[in-house]
């Protein structure tokens, strides 16, 4: 649905730090199925598209070398295939694979998360070296709440107060107070207030609000929030931060109705880079 080239670029080039772009490149064997990282997930369950992508290369290099020759994987030079070397190097490397977090956003202990599932979203564990890479599996019913985008003709847009006079109804509980970051009670203020939009979340109405912050020109940047660490998003006591970078390469419904809307109807699985606060920039985005 979206990958955002300049991120991937970057992140691939930090990580890996390439001296050339060879002509060729031999995939890793010690990425299977069935390994398994410390909290039980294996790769197979954890990222199906990965083992898909390794198990064609492998089989290739079988049927070379049936016939007495050495196979050489001839380079295809994309974002989506360095995005895939990052999470084959992060899934093999010992001193990466801590770093690499598998989780379902909305699940406090799922069969799909590592062992670091319950602290992957402190303040601690997004500002280790090296930058966590985290693979969100967002089932269907889970907001998407739009809080601010700036167009590429320099507007910004605080949407999420167009969200809360939308989604306001009478004798419908009032929107919190939103706290600032220098009162006393400004975390449970912030899950108060945020709560609030997952309670009385409408996807159709945060499409209609995006598409007019739009009107202006296209995105070149968005910002969402999403509620993580409970099955119940009422009860989330963490709301993550979601930044995503279209840079005025995407269409609007890309991020109004294929991400809010067929990520509530059916969801969307997120792959982005942590920081914190927390903080997710992300770098992919791709329909389930």
């Amino acid at each position: 649905m979206f990958i955002d080239e300049h991120r991937v670029e970057a992140f691939y080039d930090a990580i890996l730090r390439p001296d050339f772009e060879g002509a060729s490149l031999t995939l890793s064997e010690s990425l299977t199925k069935g390994r398994t990282f410390s909290g039980g997930m294996t790769v197979g369950a954890a990222l199906p598209w990965l083992v898909k992508a390794e198990g064609k290369a492998e089989a290739a290099s079988s049927r070379q070398k049936a016939r007495g020759q050495e196979a050489t994987l001839h380079r295809v030079i994309n974002p989506y295939r360095h995005l895939l070397a990052l999470a084959i190097h992060y899934a093999t490397q010992q001193e990466f694979q801590h770093r690499l977090v598998f989780a379902q956003p909305t699940t406090a202990k799922d069969a799909a998360a590592t062992d670091v599932s319950s602290t992957w979203t402190t303040d601690s564990f997004s500002r280790e070296s090296p930058r966590a890479i985290v693979v969100l599996d967002l089932p269907e019913g889970t907001p998407l709440i739009p809080l601010a985008a700036e167009t590429t003709e320099g507007k910004v847009v605080p949407v999420y107060k167009q969200l809360a006079a939308r989604l306001q109804r009478p004798g419908q509980r009032a929107l919190p107070e939103f706290v600032r970051r220098d009162k006393p009670n400004y975390l449970q203020g912030q899950r108060d207030y945020w709560r609030w939009f997952a309670e009385f979340f409408d996807p159709q109405v945060a499409i209609e609000v995006v598409e007019e912050a739009s009107e202006s020109g296209r995105f070149a940047w968005i910002a969402f929030r999403l509620p993580v660490g409970s099955v119940d998003p009422l009860q989330a006591e963490t709301f993550l931060h979601l930044h995503i970078s279209p840079r005025g390469e995407y269409d609007t419904g890309v991020v109004a109705y294929n991400f809010i809307a067929r990520g509530y109807e059916h969801g969307v699985r997120i792959v982005g880079t942590l920081k914190s606060d927390p903080d997710l920039n992300v770098l992919a985005v791709f329909e389930r």
